[in-house]
């Protein structure tokens, strides 16, 4: 039963927690993935966001390729919205 409440516990640590929150972000010096007002989300890679265009409930990412992306923040806090912005542009090359 132990051993089993265990795996129980790492799997949603791991990889359930992505389908059971409705925000999440996730990050390492190479990417993010984001998860915002969506279900699927959005993986990037910061190498490829030249810059990021920051609306009202809304950030605009600019891509090399001549692509975008938007992210709707709608419904979430202005630290939050702070906090990731802040984390774009420390992270975009």
């Amino acid at each position: 039963m132990i051993t089993a409440a265990c795996y129980i516990i790492i799997a949603y640590q791991v990889g359930l927690r992505r389908f059971f929150h409705r925000h999440y972000v996730e990050w390492n010096k190479r990417g993010m993935t984001l998860r915002v007002n969506s279900f699927w989300g959005l993986n990037l890679s910061f190498s490829d966001v030249k810059n990021v265009v920051f609306s009202e409930d809304s950030y605009t990412l600019n891509m090399y390729g001549g692509s975008t992306k938007n992210i709707d923040l709608a419904g979430i806090e202005q630290q939050s919205k702070e906090r990731l912005l802040t984390l774009l542009n420390t992270n975009i090359r």
